[in-house]
C-alpha cells in the first residue's frame, strides 16, 4: 500500500529547497566572502512568544524577516485555557487579550532592532 504526501507537504519542501539554492550562504564557501559584500541574508520563523533569548539571538543574527508569534485557531482556542503556559502553547501569558498585548509589546521590540 502507497502512502500519499499531501500536496502542501511537497509544497512547502520545493519552496524550501528553492529558498537555500538561492541562499549566499548555501551557493558560497564559507570565509570566502569579500569584504565589500553585503552579508548573508537570515530568515526567522518561530511560534515561541516567551523564548528568553529570543532578542539577543535577533539582536545578533539580524535576520532581513521575521515571523514571530501564533494567531491561528490554535491560538485563539486555548489561549484563555490557563494551561496554555505549558505545552503544547508555551505562551508567556495565559488569556487572549494578555497574550495578544504581550505579542504587541514583542513585535515592537523586534521593530525597534531595525
Amino acid at each position: 500500500m502507497m502512502t500519499r504526501i499531501p500536496a502542501f507537504a511537497i509544497n512547502a519542501v520545493l519552496l524550501l529547497l528553492i529558498l537555500l539554492a538561492h541562499s549566499p550562504a548555501i551557493a558560497q564557501e564559507p570565509g570566502t566572502r569579500s569584504l565589500g559584500q553585503p552579508p548573508f541574508r537570515t530568515l526567522f520563523v518561530t511560534r515561541s512568544l516567551a523564548h528568553d533569548a529570543l532578542l539577543p539571538f535577533l539582536e545578533t543574527a539580524r535576520p532581513e524577516i521575521v515571523q514571530i508569534g501564533n494567531y491561528g485557531a490554535m491560538f485563539h482556542g486555548h489561549a484563555d485555557n490557563p494551561r496554555s503556559t505549558k505545552t503544547p502553547m508555551m505562551l508567556p501569558v495565559s488569556g487572549e487579550r494578555a497574550a495578544l498585548q504581550f505579542q504587541k509589546q514583542l513585535n515592537r521590540k523586534v521593530h525597534d532592532l531595525g
